[in-house]
């Protein structure tokens, strides 16, 4: 599971934050419904593969075999993984979507829900440090408001509560939730408590509500700790200008499961959802260009393959040791993703957009979280 935890001091331990505190709180809500039959098929042409050591999610496009072509990268974006202690790390392995959740809260409203009725407001943009404050808390209790964002991908088999989800933040503020670890700040905090989560893989809430709207429950998401290489280095096809979604986040369905949780706009305006239901509004960057990422988020080394992110293909991969495996147990990755053909690019070099996709639109020229840790559970 993956939250924020708020704390007053930079060199004090972020509070309730033991792996036996996350595992209870992971344990009323983590059954994991069945998927027979979903390790074969597929739920449409589309999966999932987050490269845990650059904390990059990436969206491909199935080709299949008899189709004479290569899959094809339509989403890359940043994320934010598990911390490096107290057995946190996020797990590798090869999974399915077996849920979604609109505005999903741990039990007990620990971490209360980015929205639900009858709550306060959440804070408004620019507040970044009152997702913490006890006046955005249902009854003035929680230690977070928000934390799993707009929508929560669960996974399985074998998750360990470790799923894909939003976090706290929206407007001007919808990418500093994540792109902190990332700026000065966010090394400075990190040299006294870990800003990153307890397992469970973090995204932007705009993303993550793209990510509701293509991938249906079925879909593979695979999680993987490698180096990354272009098949092609000038990456023909591909083009550097961002496509577009449109979105409209409303009230329909908070705390349901895969019913009325849709955000794209067209739908929202098919279904004449009045406005006094509506919760915000935009038009989402899609990033489609692939760039090469450097990282080794748990300072691992032996990395064992390379992840050709042009294609979504692995070569010669296998999980490294030092990570923890859940997933299928007799499948590192599915088969369409192994390829034999070692001819790798050598141009590795990084764009400016690689580093993150999107830190030209997010600036942090002072602490954005004044008073708070960006802690994780």
């Amino acid at each position: 599971m993956n939250l924020f935890i708020s704390s007053k001091f930079l060199n004090s331990k972020p509070k309730d934050v033991s792996a036996a505190a996350v595992n209870t709180l992971v344990s009323a809500d983590a059954k994991t419904p069945k998927i027979e039959g979903q390790k074969q098929a597929q739920a449409n042409r589309l999966y999932v593969v987050t490269n845990i050591a650059t904390e990059k999610l990436r969206v491909y496009e199935r080709c299949l075999p008899n189709e004479g072509c290569v899959s094809r990268m339509i989403l890359e974006t940043d994320v934010v993984n598990g911390e490096d202690e107290g057995g946190t790390r996020t797990h590798a392995g090869s999974y399915r979507v077996t849920s979604w959740e609109k505005f999903y809260e741990s039990p007990a409203s620990v971490y209360p829900a980015w929205y639900k009725a009858g709550y306060p407001p959440v804070p408004a943009p620019g507040n970044r440090s009152a997702w913490f404050d006890s006046e955005y808390m249902p009854g003035g209790k929680g230690d977070m408001r928000g934390a799993f964002g707009w929508y929560t991908a669960k996974v399985g088999p074998n998750p360990s509560g470790q799923w894909h989800h939003g976090t706290a933040g929206w407007g001007a503020d919808k990418k500093d939730f994540i792109l902190f670890k990332d700026s000065f700040w966010g090394g400075v905090l990190n040299l006294f408590t870990n800003i990153r989560s307890h397992g469970c893989t973090r995204i932007d809430n705009e993303s993550v509500a793209y990510l509701r709207n293509i991938l249906p429950v079925g879909t593979p998401l695979i999680k993987i700790y490698a180096r990354e290489s272009y098949r092609d280095g000038s990456r023909q096809g591909y083009s550097k200008q961002p496509g577009k979604w449109s979105y409209i986040l409303t009230k329909n369905g908070a705390q349901k499961t895969n019913n009325h949780q849709l955000a794209d706009r067209d739908t929202v305006l098919a279904q004449s959802t009045p406005k006094s239901d509506w919760l915000d509004q935009g038009t989402y960057s899609v990033d489609q260009h692939p760039d090469v990422a450097d990282g080794d988020l748990y300072k691992i080394g032996g990395f064992r393959g390379t992840f050709v992110i042009d294609e979504g293909t692995v070569y010669n991969y296998g999980h490294p040791s030092g990570i923890g495996r859940g997933g299928f147990k007799d499948e590192v990755v599915p088969s369409f993703m192994i390829t034999n053909d070692g001819n790798l690019s050598s141009s590795r070099e990084r764009s400016s957009s690689s580093s993150s996709s999107s830190s030209s639109q997010t600036t942090s020229p002072a602490n954005p979280f004044p008073f708070s840790t960006y802690g994780g559970g």
